[in-house]
């Protein structure tokens, strides 16, 4: 819907979203960006000569089988009394009327509809055939689902390369100084506010929509403007602790600012980068002994993909996996010669399993 909104407006048409509930008028905007309301709203405004509709007025009615016949003979009298048009949304087979009646179902019935038959919203092939199913009635098991699945909130690009001694000169033992720009608060709210959007889509299955992903990357460009680098940063520390979105988002922006003057200072030091691996590797090395220590075998193998993707990530890091090698003892991992730091890691989680380490 957001896409038709974008060439209805273009158009010069006024486009406004209804629903019968709240829940469905601030799914439908926040879905689209179409400003929206309960039906109950615009026919108190109605009855009040208010927010009249006229010929440029295009009106979006979601859920549309939820409503019953003499609300709908209501809606659609009112545009048609104004010439204004009317356009229904909504699955008759999903949900029923609540008041008498099946209006939207015998409207389509009687005069046809456009049917989406291809599933576009959800983005993985698990989703998509969940959604196939429940269409046909046939709901199934229902499949573990990751509402963060698919999102990439990870660095934009790899850490710079630097000259080893440029790194080493660095000081360790004092906190980067910070100078906040002025305008960093709000760009920083923004970017999190567009992120949040995202997120929230793809953690109820859906892919974001255009001007979802047009208003982050505007975000991310202002941010950029007010501090170099500062999305980056941003991206990486919000991927560590998602809690920040929400309070940046919000306006509480301090401690975000923090922790993104903290990823500025790791991507800029080898050193702090190794250290923060040791420090998750051993965090996710006691959780993973405790669930097989519990016998939860599946937890352990999260916790064991976790430990993967871990030791991937240094393979973007040729320094970091540099100075981690040399830790590798205290770490327990065993280093094959002539192999990588992820292959060792596959090695440890294979001995893991077979010898039920720290069992």
């Amino acid at each position: 819907m957001g896409i038709a909104r974008d060439e209805w407006e273009h158009a010069g048409y006024q486009v406004v979203g209804a629903a019968l509930s709240g829940i469905a008028a601030g799914n439908l905007e926040s879905g689209s960006g179409i400003a929206s309301r309960t039906i109950a709203s615009l026919e108190y405004q109605w009855s009040s000569q208010r927010e009249w509709l006229d010929e440029r007025s295009i009106r979006v009615i979601d859920e549309a089988g939820m409503i019953g016949t003499r609300q709908m003979e209501r809606v659609i009298s009112e545009a048609e009394k104004r010439g204004a048009k009317v356009v229904l949304v909504g699955d008759p087979e999903q949900l029923q009327a609540i008041e008498a009646g099946a209006a939207f179902r015998a409207l389509a019935e009687r005069h046809g509809s456009v049917e989406i038959t291809q599933v576009r919203r959800q983005r993985e092939d698990w989703q998509r055939d969940a959604t196939r199913h429940l269409a046909i009635g046939d709901a199934g098991p229902a499949p573990a689902r990751d509402p963060f699945a698919g999102l990439d909130l990870r660095p934009i690009a790899t850490p710079p390369t630097r000259g080893i001694a440029t790194a080493l000169d660095a000081p360790r033992s004092q906190p980067a100084h910070i100078v906040q720009p002025a305008g960093l608060n709000q760009a920083m709210q923004r970017f999190a506010r567009a992120a949040a959007d995202i997120i929230r889509m793809r953690r109820d299955g859906y892919a974001e929509l255009p001007h979802q992903r047009i208003a982050f990357d505007k975000a991310r460009d202002a941010l950029e403007a007010v501090r170099p680098d500062a999305a980056r940063d941003l991206r990486a520390a919000f991927a560590r602790n998602a809690g920040l979105i929400e309070d940046a988002a919000k306006g509480r922006t301090s401690a975000a600012i923090r922790a993104m003057a903290l990823e500025a200072e790791l991507r800029m030091s080898p050193e702090r980068r190794a250290d923060r691996f040791v420090e998750d590797w051993q965090k996710l090395a006691r959780a993973h002994r405790s669930l097989r220590n519990a016998g939860d075998e599946a937890g352990a193998r999260r916790v064991g993909q976790q430990m993967s993707a871990l030791g991937k990530s240094l393979e973007r890091d040729a320094q970091a996996e540099s100075l981690v090698r040399k830790r590798l003892p205290e770490l327990g991992i065993r280093a094959r010669e002539g192999a990588s730091i992820s292959h060792s890691i596959q090695d440890w989680l294979g001995l893991s399993r077979g010898r039920g380490l720290g069992r």
